[in-house]
């Protein structure tokens, strides 16, 4: 998604939520805007309840029937009875109703069937009443399901806004670091990751193939394969060629020493690097692996920031 369009969905939810919550537009107004919301936001769900509010309900569709409950509409359940018309019908009642409710009220009863027009003035501003209070009850939970679209579409994008910002000002750090240590391998990263959109296996494959070769050249910058064992804490680890998570360990453990922080990478090592080694001959889904190859990003980017300690080798 482009910056503009980001800026754009996160300036047209606010707007729709300020609109919400300060009443200053018609609910009308508001699904107009909400709808033009849902189709730059890709969000199907909340595009078709919209269009119900704009041309009406149905008594059989399963998204239907979810918000004549939600939007108040239900008359009864069990019968399929409900106010099934759009907004604008509701919102129209809604005023109709407000001005009739004032023409009962200012009749005055008067002569000698004062008595029998009291009666029927009572019963007249009794039904209006009750027919203006279920326009208000229908037209108020319409704007309260549009404030709660536009408040999580605004805080998802403003989220995800403020990470992207985050995440490229680590990128920065980290790109330079990771291609000086990890070498031609961190080079093919990128298009590993992009071909993960393909969803073919042998893109799977080759992506997962090319995380594990970028820690195993980080592994041989940062800590050199030795012959003879890295001791940690009376513990002998293999740190020769092969021995690419030892010799991570060791190098973390130069690093931090034997803490809290030790123990989560040591885990974490443990299950990302089974996770790019298995997953090259293994069944795994594109989402699966692209996750594998952000966190060996992510995971990378953390070693390369832990302190310069002064541990026993």
């Amino acid at each position: 998604m482009t910056d503009s369009k980001q800026k754009q969905i996160i300036a047209l939810a606010l707007e729709v939520l300020e609109d919400a919550e300060m009443s200053r537009t018609s609910v009308e107004s508001m699904v107009l805007k909400a709808a033009r919301l849902a189709r730059l936001v890709g969000d199907e769900e909340a595009e078709t309840w919209l269009w119900h509010e704009r041309y009406g309900y149905e008594d059989h569709s399963p998204l239907s029937l979810k918000y004549l409950g939600l939007t108040n509409r239900w008359i009864d359940v069990a019968t399929k009875q409900a106010y099934f018309a759009g907004l604008v019908v509701h919102e129209t009642c809604l005023n109709t109703h407000k001005e009739e409710l004032e023409i009962v009220k200012r009749f005055i009863p008067s002569g000698n069937w004062a008595a029998s027009q009291y009666e029927t003035q009572k019963r007249n501003a009794l039904e209006i009443t009750n027919k203006l209070l279920m326009s208000k009850r229908i037209v108020s939970a319409v704007r309260g399901q549009i404030q709660q679209f536009a408040t999580r579409v605004y805080h998802e994008h403003l989220f995800s806004a403020q990470a992207r910002t985050i995440f490229e000002t680590y990128q920065e750090q980290v790109d330079s670091l990771l291609s000086a240590t990890a070498g031609i391998a961190f080079d093919r990263m990128p298009k590993a990751f992009e071909r993960l959109s393909s969803n073919h296996p042998e893109a799977i494959s080759h992506a997962l193939t090319t995380c594990r070769r970028v820690i195993d050249s980080f592994s041989n910058a940062v800590f050199p394969a030795r012959a003879e064992p890295f001791i940690i804490g009376g513990d002998k680890l293999e740190v020769r060629e092969q021995h690419t998570r030892n010799r991570l360990r060791a190098y973390i453990y130069n690093r931090v020493g034997k803490c809290s922080r030790y123990e989560r990478l040591n885990k974490t090592l443990g299950l990302l690097y089974d996770g790019v080694s298995t997953g090259v001959h293994a069944d795994v889904d594109a989402e699966e692996a692209k996750a594998l190859v952000l966190q060996t990003y992510l995971f990378l980017g953390e070693l390369l920031s832990l302190p310069d300690g002064a541990q026993a080798t």
